[in-house]
């Protein structure tokens, strides 16, 4: 197995692994081709780095886990939107959630470009000149600061969708309470006609889903009715699962091999962050053993 591993990222160049001194394979798993989409031309092929999961305590087989970041936002009023670099990993009839505990702050009422849009994050202060009277103009101001402040950034991040900030927590285990105020340039009183509303004083999981997924065709979702929750570009979304196995570092095709045994890897010197299709702080957690970081 080990062997696989090393042939498979010096044939790609781009190494998943620092090395594969004291890695562990508890575990091995039938992937099937039943549970991955082919693209534009056909294919069922899977770069390596990929998280395997169970998707129930029931499974009798793995499956590479559902999980990306929207490429366009979705809207309630539409039942499609654009997923991310893994859309593969979805299949008709997964019920997608949003896969992060987060609340909004609505840019409100009319402000002067001098005033200052307050955000608190688990105590942590972040004043923001609005810069603009513009309310979208004033929420990406915001966003961007909020992601960008070195001590609410390893906290959370923050997009946009008009003039709604949606605060996202990096994990899903830490609900950090988030409050907001629209202050005057002097931050000695109110602002004389802006808003700024936090939707909840802590982070949350929004338990309505956000629909049901009818097709996937290269990487466009189409859920089986308009999306019940509105979602900005770089919201998370994926499926509930019961267990994550662990990573595959060896790259799949489908194609001849429509079952494919598979050996997660749950403990690694270390792995490359930047390689790896998709990954977020919560699945750090889980795997922390793999010791996944940029290097």
């Amino acid at each position: 197995m080990a062997y696989i591993y090393r042939e498979t990222v010096i044939a790609q160049d781009l190494p998943i692994f620092f090395n594969l001194n004291n890695h562990i394979t508890p575990t091995t798993v039938n992937l099937e081709a039943i549970d991955f989409l082919a693209d534009a031309n056909g294919d069922k092929s899977v770069q390596a780095g990929m998280f395997v999961i169970k998707e129930s305590a029931t499974s009798t087989r793995g499956r590479l886990l559902p999980r990306t970041r929207l490429a366009t936002a979705s809207s309630t009023g539409a039942a499609t939107a654009t997923l991310g670099a893994t859309w593969q990993t979805f299949k008709p009839n997964d019920v997608l959630f949003v896969t992060a505990p987060y609340t909004t702050i609505t840019i409100g009422g009319t402000y002067l470009a001098t005033e200052i849009v307050k955000v608190t994050i688990d105590g942590i202060v972040n004043n923001v000149v609005t810069g603009s009277t513009t309310n979208s103009i004033i929420a990406t101001t915001v966003a961007a600061a909020i992601s960008a402040d070195a001590l609410i950034g390893e906290r959370v991040r923050a997009v946009t969708l008009g003039a709604v900030i949606y605060v996202f927590g990096k994990n899903a285990y830490d609900l950090y309470s988030v409050t907001t105020a629209a202050r005057n340039a002097a931050d000695n009183g109110g602002s004389a006609s802006g808003t700024s509303t936090a939707a909840a004083a802590v982070l949350s999981f929004n338990t309505t889903a956000v629909g049901t997924v009818l097709t996937v065709v290269n990487g466009v979702l189409t859920l089986a009715a308009n999306a019940s929750v509105a979602l900005p570009i770089g919201a998370p979304v994926g499926i509930r699962y019961a267990q994550l196995l662990g990573l595959y570092g060896h790259s799949i095709d489908f194609k001849n091999t429509p079952v494919r045994p598979v050996a997660p890897v749950i403990q690694a010197t270390g792995v490359y962050e930047s390689n790896l299709p998709y990954v977020d702080d919560s699945i750090k957690r889980q795997l922390s053993r793999l010791n996944i970081r940029i290097k």
